[in-house]
């Protein structure tokens, strides 16, 4: 989160970070640099709905979350 609570930043794959970026311009930018690029992306938070925040957030979420490990076998 950024400084002041207006802002944080979410990691999507480049797919969704363009999704949200198209949809809501006013609410979702890349964040500048390497790190948008690689699908770092800023959410204004004076700005975005909460079902569309509540969208964004459970997208990065299902990204960051480790995955199940395979069992071997069987």
């Amino acid at each position: 989160m950024g400084p002041g609570g207006r802002d944080l930043n979410l990691m999507f794959d480049p797919d969704l970070r363009d999704f949200y970026c198209e949809q809501e311009p006013e609410a979702f930018a890349p964040v500048p640099g390497g790190w948008g690029r690689m699908g770092a992306t800023r959410c204004n938070l004076t700005v975005v709905d909460e079902a569309t925040l509540a969208s964004a957030l459970q997208a990065a979420h299902r990204l960051a979350a480790p995955k199940p490990k395979r069992r071997r076998g069987g």
